[in-house]
């Protein structure tokens, strides 16, 4: 079952978000639950290895809620 099935379905109190996902990526992922009646007021914590301040400001005026780079 799809994330984004999951979050509709579950309806959790946060969701933790990879950037990089096998078959989608997490910004295409943030932008439909933000754009989804049901799940836009989900808090969303994105995460990424990649360290690029322009890809955690697109993360962030999609929707999420904070922007953090892991080892």
């Amino acid at each position: 079952m799809s994330g984004l099935l999951q979050a509709n379905e579950l309806m959790p109190h946060l969701i933790i978000l990879n950037v990089q996902l096998k078959d989608n990526d997490g910004f295409n992922v943030c932008k439909a639950l933000k754009n989804n009646t049901s799940t836009k007021k989900i808090p969303i914590l994105m995460l990424s290895t990649i360290i690029d301040p322009e890809e955690k400001a697109k993360g962030l005026d999609l929707g999420a809620d904070d922007f953090l780079s892991k080892p």
